[in-house]
């Protein structure tokens, strides 16, 4: 895990992302060296709302790609009182 964020911190969680991906890149870089090996990094957050945005910064998108990690942001449905 890259983060401990809660799922309402989205930009907590890409920052953690980061710092992890800079602080580890050497071994992340050995882990995916594999050919079938398959890597993601999943943001997790709920909304009760029926749209929801998030953007993810170019640098992490670029530290990401160079890794040869996907990226993703996994919405949970949150509580239809959160507002």
């Amino acid at each position: 895990m890259a983060s401990e964020s809660s799922f309402d911190d989205f930009e907590g969680q890409v920052d953690d992302a980061l710092s992890y991906l800079q602080a580890h890149d050497s071994d992340v870089k050995a882990l995916m060296e594999g050919p079938e090996t398959e890597g993601v990094l999943d943001f997790a957050v709920e909304t009760s709302m029926g749209f929801l945005f998030r953007r993810i910064p170019a640098t992490l998108v670029r530290h990401a790609a160079d890794l040869n990690l996907a990226l993703e942001v996994s919405i949970y449905p949150g509580n239809e009182h959160d507002g």
